[in-house]
């Protein structure tokens, strides 16, 4: 979701809020694999039964079920604590950070 990309650019890495935005305006525009979906109450109720089952906070299962709800075959994210979680769901866990930035961040682990 570009609103906790855009919150990790401007609050941990420092990146000024105009640029952030641009940046994701144009990964937005530009990324043919990123399919926008909406969800309803049904998946919000199953945010929370993931939630429960993974024992996985409700921020990450909620994008679990967005993707099981809509058929997407997976998630393009940076957060590597949904690695488990997608397997577990048969969700693909595709994160586009180069393991050598992520090696930098401390007790992160690499794809």
């Amino acid at each position: 979701m570009p609103i906790r990309a855009r919150w990790v650019l401007t609050t941990k890495w420092g990146v000024p809020k105009g640029k952030a935005d641009a940046l994701l305006r144009e990964f937005l525009e530009q990324q043919p694999r990123v399919e926008h979906v909406g969800a309803d109450r049904e998946t919000l109720v199953r945010a929370f039964a993931l939630a429960g089952e993974l024992g996985h906070d409700v921020h990450g299962t909620f994008l679990l079920a967005l993707a099981l709800d809509h058929g997407i075959e997976g998630l393009l994210t940076t957060d590597v604590g949904l690695r488990g979680p997608c397997a577990r769901t048969g969700l693909v866990h595709d994160n586009p950070m180069p393991a050598s930035v992520l090696r930098k961040f401390s007790g992160v682990r690499t794809r």
